[in-house]
C-alpha cells in the first residue's frame, strides 16, 4: 500500500529519469535483524515508473516492484541456503578428522572440553542458554564483550580480513580456529583503536630490546598494514632485526608482496611437505642456493626477481610427527638432506628426541626432557647424545655452519634412485666440494622391502676424508609408553656414527676405486654395502691432483 501511495504521489510529479548505473537491491541491516533488510525507495522509484497516473498503471507498476522484492529475496535464499551447505561440510569434515580418521587426534565423545565444533567465540560472563546469549548480543553494553577467536582459513585472500563486515568465514564453519587467542580489531588506521595500537607497540618494543629476531606467526592473516608499523617500531630499536615469517598464500607473487612491505628476512619452509624423497630434494634445489657451476656474479649486478630466502625446518610446531607419515629411521637422513640446503635451517624441540606424536602448543602439560650426559636408557625424563638423532644431527648443524661460513654456496641435487637423495655443496673459489648421500626411510624398513642392492656413485675430484658416516639403528629398550611427566621419545632408537675417517675405514663404504673418464677427468667410484634405509654418509672432495697443480 505504502509502495503504490509513493508511486502515484511521484506520478503527479515530472517524469523522473531512471539511471542505468544504478539497480535495485537489498540494503543489508547491519546488525542482521529479521526484517530489517531495506531497498533504496529512490532508486525503486527510477526504475518503475507508470505509464500514467490511473489505478491500473499504478498497480501493474506494484505488481512488478513486489516480483522483483521477491527475486531479490529467493537470490539471498540461495545464497543462505550455499552457506548453510558449506557450514554442514565444514562441521563434518572438523568431525571425521577429530573424531574418525586415522592420522588426526581422535579425540572420542563429545564432551564439554571437547564439543562437536570448534568454538568461534568467547565471552567473561557465565554460562547461559542460547536464548539469554542472543538478547546479550543486541544489548550495545555486552555485545562488545564477545569476542571472536583468531585462526587460519584454508585457500582465503591473505591480503582481506576474515573478521571484517562483508566475510562469511564465521558463518560458514571456515575458520579453523585457534581457542586460545582472540581476532584483534586494529581498524584501518591507528585512531581507530588507539589502546590496543599503543599496548601493542610496547610490546613489539619490550620484544625488540632483548632479541635480535621475530617470527611473524601466521602473517598471512595478521594485517598488513599492522604488521608494518610494528615492524617499523621494532626496527627503529634493532636496525638489523632479524624477521622471519610463516607465510602460506599459496602464490610466490603475494608473498612477495609481504616480504617487500614487510622486510621479512626468511619465509619458513617445511620438508614435510615433500611426499617423497624426489620432492624433499627439489625442494633443496629450490631453496638451497646457487647451482653448481653458475657464473661468479660481480658485487654490483642489476637488481633481478628471485625467490624469498627461505628458513627451512625438517619440522614445524605445526606439523605433525613425521613419523606418523614416513618412519623413525627417516629423521637422520631427511634432517641431513635439510642441512645440505645454502640457506637457514631449523628443527623443533622433539623431533631430535624421535617423539611419535606432534606436541600440542595449546594443551601440552607435560616437561620437556633435562639433558643429563650420563642418562640411561631407561630415564623417560633425561636425553643425552646417546638418545634418538641428538649426535647425528649436532654434528650435522656444524656441518652446515662450517659450509656457509666458507663460501659453499652452490648447491647440485641428485636422486640417485627411489630412496637416495645426494646433495653436493660447491665453494667457486676454492672448487672443494663436500658431497652428502642419504638414504631416506618413507616407508617403514620393518614393513616394507627396501633393496639391498645400493647403485654405485661416480664423485669427480679426490676424496679428502668421510666428514660424518652414520646410521639409525635399535637398540635394546622398552617399546615407547607415553610418560606423565615428561615428553619422551622412542629411546629404542638411536644413531651410530664416526666422523674425519679415512674412505678405507668407512662401514657403509664397500671399496672406492679410481677412474678417468675423458682426458682430465678423475672420478672416484663409490660401491655401497650397508648403506641401510636410515644412512647418512658425507664426503669432502677437492680438486684431482692434477687440477690442482695446473690452478697453483
Amino acid at each position: 500500500r505504502r509502495s503504490s501511495d509513493l508511486i502515484s504521489k511521484e506520478g503527479k510529479k515530472s517524469a523522473v529519469k531512471s539511471d542505468p548505473k544504478q539497480h535495485l537491491k537489498i540494503i543489508q541491516d547491519p546488525e542482521y535483524k529479521r526484517f530489517g533488510c531495506t531497498v533504496d525507495m529512490n532508486t525503486a522509484l527510477a526504475t518503475f515508473i507508470p505509464h500514467s497516473n490511473g489505478p491500473a498503471a499504478i498497480d501493474e507498476c506494484c505488481n512488478w516492484f513486489r516480483k522483483r522484492l521477491e527475486e531479490l529475496n529467493a537470490e539471498k535464499c540461495r545464497q543462505i541456503n550455499y552457506h548453510q551447505e558449506q557450514a554442514a561440510s565444514c562441521v563434518l569434515g572438523n568431525v571425521t578428522y577429530e573424531r574418525l580418521a586415522g592420522h588426526g587426534p581422535k579425540l572420542g565423545p563429545i564432551t564439554k572440553k571437547d564439543p562437536i565444533v570448534t568454538r568461534y567465540f568467547t565471552y567473561w560472563f557465565k554460562e547461559m542458554t542460547l536464548e539469554e546469549e542472543e538478547a546479550m548480543m543486541h544489548d550495545p553494553d555486552k555485545a562488545c564483550h564477545f569476542l571472536a577467536h583468531n585462526g587460519w582459513v584454508m585457500g582465503d585472500d591473505p591480503l582481506r580480513n576474515f573478521a571484517e563486515a562483508g566475510s562469511n568465514v564465521y558463518l560458514r564453519r571456515e575458520l579453523i580456529a585457534w581457542g586460545d587467542s582472540v581476532k584483534l580489531r586494529y581498524g584501518d588506521k591507528r585512531e581507530d583503536c588507539p589502546y590496543l595500537w599503543e599496548h601493542m607497540k610496547k610490546y613489539t618494543e619490550i620484544t625488540a630490546k632483548y632479541f635480535h629476531g621475530v617470527r611473524l606467526d601466521n602473517c598471512h592473516s595478521t594485517p598488513i598494514h599492522v604488521a608494518e608499523y610494528m615492524l617499523d617500531t621494532a626496527r627503529k630499536l634493532q636496525p638489523d632485526l632479524y624477521v622471519v615469517a610463516e607465510l602460506f598464500t599459496g602464490s610466490e607473487e603475494l608473498d612477495n608482496v609481504f616480504v617487500t612491505r614487510l622486510g621479512i628476512s626468511s619465509l619458513i619452509r617445511e620438508a614435510m611437505s615433500a611426499y617423497n624423497s624426489h620432492e624433499e630434494g627439489r625442494l633443496v634445489y629450490r631453496y638451497g642456493g646457487e647451482p653448481v657451476g653458475a657464473f661468479v656474479q660481480p658485487c654490483l649486478r642489476p637488481l633481478v626477481p628471485g625467490i624469498a630466502h627461505a628458513l627451512f625446518m625438517d619440522v614445524t610446531h605445526d606439523n605433525e610427527s613425521p613419523i606418523l607419515h614416513r618412519s623413525a629411521y627417516d629423521s637422520l637422513p631427511s634432517s641431513a638432506i635439510v642441512s645440505m640446503a645454502c640457506c637457514a635451517t631449523g628443527s623443533t624441540k622433539g623431533y631430535d628426541e624421535i617423539v611419535p606424536h606432534q606436541i600440542s602448543v595449546v594443551s601440552e602439560e607435560r616437561f620437556y626432557t633435562k639433558w643429563n650426559p650420563k642418562a640411561t636408557v631407561s630415564s623417560p625424563g633425561e636425553v643425552n647424545l646417546q638418545s634418538g638423532i641428538i649426535a647425528g644431527k649436532k654434528a650435522i648443524n656444524r656441518l652446515h655452519q662450517e659450509l656457509g661460513e666458507r663460501g659453499f654456496i652452490q648447491v647440485y641435487v641428485d636422486q640417485v634412485d627411489e630412496d637416495i637423495v645426494a646433495v653436493t655443496r660447491h665453494c667457486p673459489h676454492t672448487h672443494q666440494s663436500v658431497v652428502a648421500v642419504s638414504r631416506t626411510a618413507f616407508r617403514d624398513p620393518k614393513t616394507s622391502f627396501y633393496s639391498k642392492e645400493v647403485p654405485q656413485m661416480c664423485i669427480p675430484g679426490k676424496i679428502e676424508e668421510v666428514v660424518l658416516e652414520a646410521r639409525t639403528v635399535e637398540r635394546k629398550a622398552e617399546p615407547y609408553k607415553k610418560d606423565g611427566r615428561f615428553i619422551n621419545g622412542m629411546a629404542n632408537y638411536t644413531v651410530e656414527f664416526r666422523e674425519h675417517i679415512q674412505l678405507k675405514e668407512s662401514k657403509i663404504v664397500k671399496q672406492a676405486g679410481i677412474t678417468k673418464k675423458g682426458a682430465n677427468e678423475y672420478v672416484q667410484e663409490i660401491e655401497f654395502e650397508n648403506l641401510t634405509p636410515g644412512s647418512v654418509i658425507i664426503f669432502r672432495v677437492s680438486l684431482d691432483p692434477k687440477a690442482q697443480r695446473s690452478e697453483e
